[in-house]
This record gives structure tokens, sequence and C-alpha cells, in this order.
């Protein structure tokens, strides 16, 4: 889960204080493989929870709709601290539903919450990396890099022991779904903390270049590189799309030819693979 903690960084030469946000998701992993466990989940359905977590390897998809577009509400706040307050009040209420669902009785319903939760919670650490970056010159990044862990680690305590030490105070060993549910809903108010860090920092000012200029300005630049290496063959063809071309046939050889080496190693032959 996502403990948030608000840490400050001065510069009187430079610009007021910056909010930092902190968080983790053990909320979706650890506490909740517990309660399943206590609610008497079979362990291979337990280990199906876990697919949540591929939000956070897949977060790169939906991160560019988050960058590029901003929101036609809380547009005071600024394009990332609309996007992060917008987030964090959906985590909160993804925890909120979470903690009224009971996996003995409608567990399809705890899943798709827990699916929500991991969704939020990965565009927030999307959201956050960037805020982070933006927030402060390239010669602070390393303080603020610090805060960044301090505040992980406090997160992971918090929603780890923190939740289990709480259901063992409200509860006993038998399962009892009041018992998880106030372990959320607490966890669910730890949220707050996030939300005063997030409306009492400052947006950061950045100019955002032109997204469809900076991606041709890099592969430019890297066809540049390649072809200004001094054993290059490749230079000495003068059109530019003939050159394209030659790349484009050596990579798919060299695509081929190791995938050959690849197969063959592990095995397998002509005839096993259809």
């Amino acid at each position: 889960f996502f403990f948030q903690a608000h840490a400050g960084i001065r510069d009187a030469q430079e610009s007021r204080g910056l909010g930092d946000v902190y968080k983790r998701q053990l909320l979706v992993f650890s506490t909740l493989s517990v309660w399943l466990s206590k609610a008497g989940i079979e362990r291979s359905t337990i280990t199906l929870f876990s697919w949540a977590g591929f939000a956070y390897a897949f977060k790169y998809l939906w991160s560019p709709i988050i960058d590029k577009f901003s929101l036609p509400i809380f547009k005071k706040f600024g394009h990332r601290r609309s996007w992060l307050l917008l987030v964090q009040i959906l985590i909160i209420l993804s925890l909120l539903l979470t903690s009224f669902s009971d996996p003995q009785k409608n567990l399809y319903a705890t899943a798709i919450f827990i699916v929500l939760l991991a969704f939020f919670s990965a565009s927030q650490d999307i959201i956050i990396d960037a805020f982070r970056i933006e927030s402060v010159s390239q010669s602070k990044q390393g303080y603020l890099s610090s805060m960044y862990i301090a505040g992980y680690r406090i997160g992971m305590l918090v929603s780890g022991a923190g939740s289990l030490w709480l259901a063992s105070y409200f509860g006993s060993e038998n399962y009892d779904q009041i018992v998880w549910q106030k372990v959320y809903c607490i966890m669910a108010l730890f949220m707050a903390v996030g939300i005063f860090a997030n409306l009492t920092s400052s947006e950061p000012k950045v100019k955002k270049p032109n997204l469809f200029r900076t991606v041709v300005m890099k592969v430019v630049g890297a066809w540049r590189r390649v072809m200004d290496v001094k054993y290059n063959p490749l230079k000495y063809v003068p059109d530019p799309s003939l050159q394209a071309y030659f790349m484009l046939v050596l990579f798919i050889a060299w695509s081929l030819f190791f995938g050959v080496l690849a197969v063959n190693y592990l095995g397998f032959f002509n005839y096993d693979i259809r």
C-alpha cells in the first residue's frame, strides 16, 4: 500500500519548499495474503491475487496519458498535483471498498477492488516519479532520492508490519471480517498524510517539450552516432533511405541467426517447431 509522508526541501535562492509523497503496496500483497489465508481461501487462489502486481510492471502503457493530458478538474493545482490528488482519492475509495468486501462470501468482489487498488497505486508511482524529478534541479536529486527511500521504508513498516499488528490487536486467531475492515479503513486514513503533502506542495515549474520532436531528435542523434563509427561500412552508402534499408536487413538477419542458435541450444530441431 501507499503510506505517504511529506518531505520538504528548502532552497532560499530558487523556490519555496517542495513536498514529496511516498507509498507502498504491501496491502495488495503480504497483508492481503494473510487476510485471505485467515478467510480459508486456498493457497493456489491466493497466489492468483499476486497477478494484480502486474499493474506495476505495465504502468508504462498508460503513463503517456497521465503525462500528456491534463484533467478538467482540480485545474488550480496544476498538472502533476491534480492527477496525484485524483489518484489519491481513488486509492482511498478502493481501500474502503476492499475493506467492506468479504472474501469468504464474494471473492470476486475482493479481487476486483484489489486490482483497482493496484492500478491506482501504480498510477500514483508514475506521478510521484515525475513530480520528484521535475521538482528540483539535477544537483539536488540525490537529497530528494534519499528522502524518497526513507518514506518508502516507512511505508513498508506501516502498511506491512503495522497492518498485521492492528489485525492482531483488534482480533483473535479466528477469522473476523470486521477486524480486517478496521485495518484497511485505518490504512485508508493514513492516505490523508499524502493528500496533505500534495496540497501543501508547489507544482513543478517545468516547460514540457514537444514529445514527437523529442523522440525524432533522439532517433536522429542515435543514427548519427552509429554513422560516425570509424569502421562503419554504411557511411559509404550515400542515400539515407538505403542506409535504413540495410540496417533493417541486418537486424532481421541478426535476430534470425541468434533465434536459430537459441532454439537449437534448447534441444529443439526444425521438425519440432510448428
